[in-house]
């Protein structure tokens, strides 16, 4: 019977801990960023010019259309975090943007500014605020290769439903 009721109070507390709303906060920054300057630095890239690496080896060819679109629109796309190596490249970082829930990682983007010539706008953290538990796979930006399968044109409209900037 004491087992019983040990395992009765901790479901209620596992209970009441889960209707406690929490905000996590990625440990990379102090506290809740007003702005990205706060970030680190804002840049301009020339994708034609440096050298840039992303993260993953492929992008939806359906959302890479519409954020061409958007770019040779005229529309404002949020930036994209990068590291600069020490020889002078830039690196994605899947850091998580804590200003606008739609912003995370950048492939799309980036390949996009790069088909359209047009420079890429970026946060480039610090080197004491990149994780350290980010080591995934790096390839150049150029080699990354958009897909159009049925599934990757469900995704795009299922994006295009999630966030209303969608073209």
């Amino acid at each position: 019977m004491k087992q019983l009721k040990g395992l009765v109070e901790l479901v209620k507390e596992h209970i009441s801990l889960a209707k406690e709303p929490k905000v996590l906060i990625p440990e990379i920054f102090e506290e809740h960023p007003k702005s990205y300057e706060e970030m680190g630095e804002i840049i301009f890239l020339d994708l034609d010019k440096v050298v840039f690496y992303g993260r993953q080896d492929f992008v939806n060819g359906y959302k890479l259309d519409a954020i061409v679109e958007g770019i040779k629109s005229g529309d404002d796309f949020p930036p994209v975090f990068v590291s600069e190596t020490t020889n002078g490249s830039y690196t994605i970082e899947l850091v998580t943007d804590l200003l606008d829930e739609t912003n995370y990682g950048g492939h799309h983007r980036a390949l996009g500014h790069k088909k359209t010539h047009r420079p890429l706008k970026c946060v480039k953290l610090n080197e004491a605020r990149i994780p350290l538990a980010i080591t995934a796979r790096v390839c150049l930006i150029k080699n990354i290769e958009s897909l159009r399968t049925r599934e990757d044109y469900d995704l795009y409209l299922n994006w295009k439903k999630f966030d209303k900037k969608y073209r």
